[in-house]
């Protein structure tokens, strides 16, 4: 445990996958991560259970460096997948940051 930051937490959330999807397939729900900095809220690093390399590289991508507290990088981030990302996860991608966010929220909140 070293090697983990103590400035950070692991946020998660979830999403449904469409059947017809390979992803979906493997998967059924959507899993996506971000760690955290506790202090700023922004995502540090990101990781999403995608199939292709491609698609996953380009979602983190997407995390990196928004603020999970911002309700204006959560929309900037579902427009974003909403109007490039051309491929039926989508909307699970969509509802996972989002059930991220609300997470983390959640745990500001309490804290």
């Amino acid at each position: 445990m070293s090697n983990l930051r103590q400035d950070t937490v692991l946020a998660v959330g979830y999403g449904l996958l469409p059947s017809n999807t390979a992803t979906g397939q493997l998967y059924r729900v959507l899993t996506i991560a971000g760690e955290v900095d506790r202090e700023t809220h922004r995502i540090l690093a990101a990781s999403i259970t995608l199939v292709t390399e491609t698609s996953s590289r380009w979602v983190t991508a997407l995390m990196v460096g928004n603020d999970l507290t911002s309700d204006a990088d959560t929309a900037a981030f579902a427009d974003h997948v909403e109007s490039r990302f051309l491929g039926n996860s989508r909307k699970a991608i969509i509802h996972a940051y989002r059930d991220m966010a609300q997470r983390y929220q959640e745990h500001v909140a309490a804290s």
